[in-house]
This record gives C-alpha cells, sequence and structure tokens, in this order.
C-alpha cells in the first residue's frame, strides 16, 4: 500500500469517528435516566400494592430522607397478615443521597418521585436500588 492509500482510509476513518462520537457521549445519560425511571416504576408499584393489601401507606414529606428510608423498610417488611407482603425484595438496599449529580427517589407523601441531577433535594439513590 502506498502512502496515499494509507492517508485516504485514515481519512475516511477520521470522518466516521467524528460522526459516532456525538451519539455515544449521549448514552451512558440516556441509560442513567432510562434506569431511574425503571427504579422509581417498580417502587411506585410496591407502594400500590401495599396500598391495595392494607392500608395506605401515607407520611408527610420530609426534609430529610427519614420518610423515604421507613417508607422503603415498610415495603420490605414480611407481614403474615398482609397478602403480598414483603412487596420489595430484601436484596434491595436503599443508600440515602443529597448529592446534585444522580437521581434520587423523594417521597411526596403518597408516592415517589425523580428527583433529577441538578435539583436541589434529598431521596433514596435510585441508581443504586439493584
Amino acid at each position: 500500500m502506498s502512502l496515499i492509500e494509507i492517508m485516504i482510509v485514515l481519512g475516511v476513518l477520521a470522518v466516521i469517528i467524528s460522526i459516532m462520537i456525538p451519539s455515544i457521549t449521549g448514552v451512558v445519560p440516556a441509560a442513567r435516566a432510562t434506569t431511574a425511571e425503571a427504579n422509581l416504576e417498580h417502587l411506585n408499584q410496591a407502594v400500590l400494592k401495599f396500598n391495595h393489601a392494607s392500608s395506605d401507606l401515607t407520611n408527610a414529606a420530609a426534609s430529610d430522607s427519614a420518610d423515604e428510608l421507613a417508607i422503603f423498610a415498610a415495603l420490605q417488611t414480611r407481614d403474615a397478615t398482609v397478602l403480598g407482603s414483603p412487596f420489595l425484595g430484601s436484596n434491595f438496599s436503599p443508600n440515602t443521597s443529597s448529592s446534585e449529580t444522580t437521581y434520587r427517589a423523594a417521597w411526596n407523601g403518597r408516592m415517589f418521585e425523580l428527583v433529577a441531577p441538578e435539583s436541589p433535594g434529598t431521596g433514596l439513590d435510585i441508581l443504586l436500588l439493584q
């Protein structure tokens, strides 16, 4: 192969890479958002099942994460009098966070709501619910 052929191949590769980089860099934030929304839906489904099986799971929203942890513990507790409990597996381990770099699930008094990155607030680190 001559030097000109190698330069043409490198030029074509550079064009292909320059087209691919913007689409690849958007994948990670989109995947985090999708995971956060799926985990939030899983939490809220557990709340709805709890409410349907027993009584309303309500708590006033607090300024710290104490309510989120209490609600999460109630969803994980096995109660022989409540059909279908526990509503969340014991393998879930919640961590509270007030970091504005991650997605968080905040209790609003009736359901969990998503707190996006760069938004103030405390809640359960929704990406770590694995």
